[in-house]
């Protein structure tokens, strides 16, 4: 099992066991010698979506990220850290309150920090030096909603920001962009042959990210389940797309091996208008899903 695969299925673990508390997810060394093992990383998660991770394995700690943000001196973030440990304030949170960093400067730096940790401790975990632990409830201290992240988004950032992982799956299609910023709402995935999780979203357009990794995972399985094999369900629009109704609106569904792209539509004639987009593009030339 790879890195990517581990992260997904621990990410999904956590969105179920924090949707209505907070807690903290262990990872520990592996440690025969002693008959037990150390904390060397762990997962902070609330109301489904992830606050923080740490791991030793990673070269460079929130401090450093924040005082690099910030612009400040050794000496000044020392004595905010300072007043901090006395107070149990967060360190970023409290930056934000005196005017050092903006919020959009510090949900950067978290959002850096969580994905470096979260992929070290993915390393670990694979390489068999380190096994998560049961997911502990810690209702002691809440986070601000703001600096939360999504498992999606998580997930999306990961394969943005790692080389290798993008690599690995490839590019997504081309025309996804230009397709999704007609909708509201659009998700590219990477099929996979995975049981488990058969589809990584690789990409997303609007304000799908608020969306649940869960959410996002089951809508890719019906919308694969409509697609594949062409020719039936799909037949009477086109063979490769669809639409999966939902209430008062739908999710049309593009199909080109190995990628399956998803968008919103709240009315016919948004449908029509992504369709003709992508009917005349497989017409013209095959230049993406």
């Amino acid at each position: 099992m790879d890195t990517l695969h581990l992260l997904l299925r621990l990410l999904l673990r956590l969105e179920e066991a924090s949707a209505e508390t907070a807690g903290i997810l262990p990872v520990r060394l592996r440690n025969k010698e002693a008959g037990g093992g150390e904390t060397t990383g762990m997962i902070m998660a609330e109301g489904a979506r992830i606050c923080w991770a740490s791991s030793p394995r990673i070269t460079r700690r929130l401090s450093d990220l924040l005082l690099a943000t910030s612009g400040i001196s050794k000496e000044q973030i020392e004595k905010v850290f300072q007043f901090c440990r006395r107070t149990g304030k967060p360190l970023g949170e409290h930056m934000v309150s005196l005017g050092i960093l903006t919020q959009d400067q510090l949900r950067e730096a978290l959002l850096s920090h969580t994905i470096s940790a979260l992929l070290a401790l993915g390393h670990l975990i694979r390489s068999g030096e380190a096994s998560p632990e049961p997911f502990q409830r810690n209702q002691e201290r809440s986070y601000n909603p703001t600096f939360r992240f999504s498992a999606l988004e998580l997930v999306l950032e990961m394969i943005r920001r790692e080389p290798e992982l993008g690599v690995a799956l490839g590019h997504r299609p081309k025309t996804f962009g230009r397709w999704g910023s007609k909708v509201r709402q659009a998700i590219c995935f990477r099929e996979t042959d995975w049981d488990d999780i058969p589809g990584i979203p690789v990409g997303c357009q609007s304000s799908c990210i608020d969306m649940s990794l869960a959410e996002a995972l089951q809508i890719f399985r019906h919308g694969q389940s409509l697609v594949e094999p062409p020719g039936l369900a799909a037949a009477a629009v086109h063979p490769y797309s669809i639409v999966i109704r939902n209430g008062t609106h739908g999710w049309l569904a593009s199909h080109i091996a190995p990628h399956l792209c998803l968008y919103e539509v709240d009315s016919p004639g948004e449908m029509g208008s992504i369709l003709s987009s992508i009917l005349r593009d497989r017409h013209d030339g095959p230049t993406g899903g």
